[in-house]
């Protein structure tokens, strides 16, 4: 089954953030001049119900595909005879790093884009191949025979998976970033719940990873995973984000 989905966090859950925000301890020293100016603005001024209309903007949706909860945008083209493509992308980021890439992709595809198991709106963590069959599931359920695959960051292992296992449906496959099959490892430990718990903490292990992004992706992608409960994997680690305990139902 496949279920329209929009997101439409709590606005209780957005006080919690400022109000912890607010509390933060901050350890003795100099050096933390960057992280404090973007938790203040984080506090006053970051607007997530803009980037939340943004991804609302967008078709998505939820659909169980061999026992995993997939989400996914579904963006088809205007233009006739347009080739399906599934973009699996992950890391360091979210899904709202390359909406605008979308936009400009779909005047020539027609887009699938499923978030990886284990980031935020992605469900509960998986294999390359047990995501690869979801996703060859998910396109087969749409309609789509034939079609492109696009791996990039920790997408790229479930992308050559997924062209390994169904040579006759994915073709024209694009790989860049990770070469080899990541591994489900839970290497972060303690520090995920600590991440969990502060975020200002969350924040500035994101920070180590910044790459290209501003101020506003940034804090776009860190208040994503702090609502989802969602500890990014480190740089070079695997594709399975830790999970804490308690997940907020509305990003799985």
């Amino acid at each position: 089954m496949i279920e329209s989905f929009r997101v439409d966090v709590p606005q209780d859950d957005l006080d919690g953030l400022v109000e912890r925000l607010a509390r933060t301890r901050w350890p003795a020293g100099t050096g933390w001049a960057e992280l404090t100016g973007l938790v203040e603005h984080w506090q006053a001024h970051f607007d997530w119900r803009r980037q939340e209309a943004r991804l609302n903007s967008f078709p998505q949706f939820i659909a169980t595909v061999n026992g995993c909860r997939v989400h996914f945008l579904h963006v088809r083209s205007q233009k006739p005879g347009a080739l399906p493509l599934i973009v699996g992308r992950g890391g360091p980021g979210t899904v709202f790093g390359i909406l605008d890439d979308l936009r400009v992709l779909a005047t020539d595809f027609h887009l699938v884009v499923p978030t990886l198991p284990g980031f935020p709106f992605g469900g509960v963590r998986a294999g390359a191949e047990q995501t690869a069959e979801a996703w060859a599931e998910l396109m087969a359920r749409l309609g789509y025979v034939r079609y492109g695959v696009h791996g990039g960051g920790f997408g790229t292992p479930v992308a050559a998976m997924l062209a390994e296992l169904h040579p006759e449906r994915a073709f024209r496959v694009q790989l860049d970033g990770l070469e080899e099959a990541a591994k489900p490892d839970d290497g972060l430990g303690a520090a995920a719940v600590a991440f969990n718990d502060s975020p200002a903490g969350l924040l500035e292990w994101c920070l180590r990873d910044r790459g290209g992004r501003d101020d506003e992706a940034l804090l776009t992608d860190v208040t994503t995973f702090w609502l989802a409960g969602v500890t990014p994997p480190p740089e070079g680690g695997t594709m399975a984000a830790l999970r804490v305990p308690e997940i907020r139902d509305y990003f799985i």
